[in-house]
């Protein structure tokens, strides 16, 4: 890309070289720091919404104990899930 008519190896157009190639750079990396920034936001939006689940399932899981241990809830005849066999499978692949 030839800007002027300078001599090639003049000074003034190797600054202006170096100055297009700078620009140019500065213009990636500007881009690169947006899109980082802009993906990081989500990211601790989801690492907060990780949180508040945890938060509320450790609140349903102490709710649960107490009814249980209070009597307000019968877990005498309770039985675990019947488990497929796909279920499981998937459960050892992924565990």
């Amino acid at each position: 890309m030839k800007l002027v008519t300078a001599p090639r190896h003049s000074a003034w157009n190797h600054g202006l070289r170096y100055k297009c190639l700078l620009n140019s750079w500065m213009n990636k990396h500007a881009l690169i720091a947006t899109k980082t920034v802009k993906r990081l936001g989500q990211l601790d939006d989801l690492t907060e919404g990780a949180h508040r689940a945890v938060t509320l399932l450790l609140e349903r899981r102490t709710a649960l104990i107490s009814a249980a241990v209070t009597g307000k809830i019968d877990v005498r005849a309770w039985q675990p899930p019947v488990v497929s066999e796909l279920e499981t499978t998937a459960s050892a692949v992924t565990g």
